[in-house]
């Protein structure tokens, strides 16, 4: 069966035939430690869908795209190892697996014995990846509020305001006046005045 390794960032493509695939999947236990010295496991966490590949590529050539020229013997070979080397870190999809169709994959390892003639079986191991995305957010610039001045601009800005103490003590006493019995004898026992 025919797979096929699209580089996804810049459409290069490797071709081979699938000798077997398989998936890993995978879950990281959290442990705690209590008195007895033994762990206690509380959840478990799913990891990324990790897939084992075994793609052999022969010197004979598949048939390219229409204009393309074709490569064959060892330089079809030293294409496929060159290609797998570059993609090492970057994302590739897989077409025409048993799986299915997967994006979004990064080839984590590779091996291949050099003893073959005519033909080079690579064991893969790759592993699917969600990519952030990366969003710019500009931060406008502040502008300090004139007092007293109410704008579109410096809406809900607060100005600093400069305040006298004496002023303030007097406007505390008034506010106190205001909220105390009617009784001025108490008054003048609870705040002193």
């Amino acid at each position: 069966m025919a797979m096929v390794l699209f580089r996804q960032d810049d459409g290069a493509t490797l071709v081979g035939n699938v000798m077997r695939v398989g998936h890993r999947p995978v879950v990281q236990l959290t442990q705690h430690p209590i008195e007895d010295g033994s762990s206690v496991v509380d959840h478990a966490v799913r990891q990324p869908l990790t897939l084992l590949v075994t793609l052999a590529v022969t010197e004979t050539p598949y048939t390219p795209a229409a204009g393309a020229v074709p490569l064959v013997g060892a330089a079809r070979l030293q294409a496929a190892r060159d290609w797998l080397d570059e993609s090492i870190g970057r994302p590739v999809t897989l077409l025409g697996s048993k799986l299915g169709d997967k994006r979004d994959l990064l080839i984590q390892s590779y091996a291949h014995d050099e003893g073959q003639t005519r033909a080079l079986v690579f064991d893969m191991v790759l592993q699917q990846v969600e990519f952030a995305t990366v969003l710019t957010v500009e931060v406008p610039v502040a502008v300090v509020a004139v007092p007293g001045a109410a704008s579109a601009q410096n809406l809900g800005q607060q100005g600093a305001e400069v305040v006298d103490d004496a002023q303030a003590a007097a406007k505390d006493k008034a506010i106190m006046r205001a909220t105390l019995p009617r009784d001025r004898s108490v008054a003048a026992r609870v705040v002193g005045i």
